[in-house]
């Protein structure tokens, strides 16, 4: 039984799904300043950058963004198309991170519920979803829309659709479409990134062909706004039972860093700015006297824990997954296609899947998408590491600060300093006497710390 929950009463929406009560799939709506994936910009070309083969545009917003050459459509060999100082279409494929500006793209989509209008594409595809004669009927009816260097994509719904229906939807994505890009002076956004609704839209849309019952939890008004299948069984958001199907664990999901699976599978995860890393230990799980078939189990149990952290984390870039070792290469390749049907059961985003090396190690890469509410920020002691500097290493630099002011005559010295700190000094002084006078406060803290709070070359009482 699958159940979504849609709270859309929150600072930031969220979307849950639930299939028999255990939460497989989970985003939010972030919206945040820059471009985001799905907005239409005109850019102009600030930089070329020839050895990217690419090119640096300004949007407006944000850092200048990347346009690579083999994202435009109808490139050809040779040198860059565009030169500096003109004007581009283009559609935001990948969100600023950090310093880095946002990935563009020239295949401009304009989307509907029935069909997707591509201006500037110039071909005729759809939905794998749909049947071989139902793929032929779209195709044929795709190639009388289309003139010039238009393009249509049909979505799995229009395999439903009535002819007149898909054409309606059409005339009014390409006139839509074609009055913003004809419109369109100097730098300037042509469409927004997707509302909440669409989101909700793009979210329930893989599972519109999967077998069994689906509920939605909702606000009553907004069931229409979201135009999801009549279907579907419809409950008001008071009709949740306390406690069941409850979001309130997702901060667990998406904020800790070990997990223990069944039987003691053990999964840590370690989010660093170039990749993710999953590492695997097989804990107590001792089901299989076998040791080759000890490891099988045990990584099918982490492959599907590690799917499940992926989808709810909103996880995309390049990920690595260092699995137990595995002697047996139908073994390796079982896991990784349970892996990759884990992973895609509940999401239609792209993912691309290395093999298993011989270290048991997995790379794969999944498509961004958009940003997602920061719920943790940098330690001010760690700066994110997760790590601080030994007490024996912060001893000598506070030796040093100590011989430093005892060289500039200092004669007063207060400093506060943690209680791990304070014995580590004492143990270490032996019978070294300070030429000034010193004062310390002790203040709350398991780590080694010290901080000099004043100094002075004269002594309180002689101020």
């Amino acid at each position: 039984m699958r159940e979504i929950i849609i709270d859309d009463k929150r600072r930031v929406p969220r979307i849950g799904l639930f299939v028999d009560g255990q939460l497989e799939r989970y985003e939010e709506y972030v919206s945040k300043a820059g471009p985001m994936p799905g907005s239409v910009y005109q850019g102009r070309v600030s930089t070329l950058a020839p050895q990217l083969d690419a090119a640096f545009l300004q949007l407006g917003v944000g850092t200048p963004a990347l346009l690579h050459k083999r994202d435009i459509p109808g490139a050809k060999k040779g040198g860059f198309p565009y030169r500096e100082g003109d004007l581009v279409f283009v559609q935001v494929e990948q969100p600023e991170r950090g310093n880095k500006g946002a990935k563009l793209t020239g295949h401009i989509e304009w989307g509907g519920e029935l069909l997707v209008y591509l201006p500037f594409s110039k071909y005729v595809a759809c939905s794998k979803k749909v049947t071989q004669k139902e793929r032929e009927q779209l195709l044929k009816f795709g190639t009388c829309l289309v003139e010039g260097t238009e393009g249509v994509l049909f979505r799995t719904a229009a395999a439903k659709a009535t002819r007149d229906e898909l054409q309606t939807e059409w005339d009014l994505l390409r006139d839509e479409a074609q009055a913003k890009i004809q419109s369109a002076t100097g730098v300037t956004c042509l469409k927004e990134a997707q509302t909440f609704q669409e989101q909700v839209q793009s979210f329930c849309s893989h599972l519109l062909n999967k077998e069994g019952s689906t509920t939605v939890y909702a606000s009553p008004a907004r069931f229409n706004l979201y135009k999801l299948p009549q279907s579907w069984n419809r409950e008001r958001m008071s009709s949740l039972v306390r406690g069941r199907l409850s979001l309130a664990d997702i901060d667990y999901w998406l904020q800790e860093r070990v997990f223990v699976g069944e039987d003691g599978v053990k999964v840590t995860i370690d989010e660093t700015e170039a990749m993710t890393v999953f590492d695997v230990d097989s804990g107590k799980s001792h089901t299989s006297r076998v040791a080759s078939r000890a490891a099988f189990e045990t990584n099918k149990k982490a492959a599907n824990l590690i799917a499940r952290l992926i989808r709810l984390r909103n996880i995309s870039g390049l990920f690595v997954i260092d699995f137990v070792n595995m002697d047996i290469p139908t073994n390796k390749r079982d896991v990784t296609k349970y892996f990759f049907e884990e992973l895609t059961k509940w999401d239609s985003r792209a993912v691309q899947l290395g093999t298993i090396s011989p270290f048991g190690v997995l790379e794969g890469t999944r498509k961004r998408i958009g940003p997602t509410e920061q719920r943790t920020q940098a330690c001010a002691v760690c700066q994110g590491s997760g790590r601080v500097p030994s007490a024996n290493v912060q001893l000598e630099e506070l030796n040093d600060t100590f011989a430093q002011f005892s060289r500039e005559d200092m004669a007063y010295v207060k400093i506060e300093w943690t209680e791990v700190m304070k014995k580590t000094w004492e143990q270490h002084k032996h019978d070294m006497s300070l030429p000034f006078e010193l004062q310390s406060r002790i203040v709350e803290g398991d780590n080694p710390f010290w901080s000099v709070r004043e100094v002075s070359a004269y002594r309180p009482e002689n101020r």
